[in-house]
């Protein structure tokens, strides 16, 4: 199995056929690049914030899971930087001492505190995402755009009668290019 790295880029000679290539494609191939690298620093940096928050969510389960009572939690006691995990769990314990000093825990309460607390955080984390699905979606209509403008560029090329593959090459390398 070959070592796919600047040495295979160079034999392959992409970079020759993106100089070869026509305006359109090298436009086409510009947008796709920059797009791509929007696509990736979403992907990384919603990877470091859910990582993140994993490790703060099993930080604070083991602090919570270390109390005698789940009735002893008391958010004065974790400091630094929260979790989803305690977060949510903040919000339960709201709800279940408002419903305790009615007399009784009202397990409906705690329940929609804890749904209000995920549904807040799924949109945090699927803030942006929306970006990434038209990125996904629209990157290979692009290309198409890229193809089909490279095959217009080499038959209008013919029709003008330059028919010779000096002529013919910038349309057809964009086409293949993208």
């Amino acid at each position: 199995m070959g070592n796919f790295g600047i040495e295979t880029l160079a034999a392959i000679k992409i970079f020759e056929y993106f100089a070869d290539s026509n305006f359109a494609g090298k436009m086409v191939i510009f947008v796709l690049v920059i797009l791509n690298c929007t696509a990736i620093a979403l992907m990384w940096t919603k990877y470091q914030e859910i990582k993140r928050a994993l490790r703060n969510n099993a930080r604070d389960e083991k602090r919570i899971n270390d109390l005698n009572s789940i009735f002893d939690y008391d958010d004065a006691l974790f400091s630094g930087e929260g979790s989803p995990y305690l977060s949510i769990c903040s919000r339960a314990m709201d709800a279940a001492h408002r419903g305790k000093a009615q007399g009784q825990v009202r397990m409906n309460y705690v329940e929609n505190a804890i749904r209000r607390a995920i549904t807040e955080y799924e949109d945090r984390y699927e803030e942006k995402m929306y970006w990434l699905a038209t990125i996904v979606s629209g990157a290979p209509f692009l290309g198409l755009l890229g193809t089909v403008l490279g095959v217009m560029d080499a038959f209008g090329t013919m029709e003008s009668g330059g028919a010779t593959i000096e002529h013919l090459a910038p349309g057809v390398s964009g086409a293949l290019l993208t």
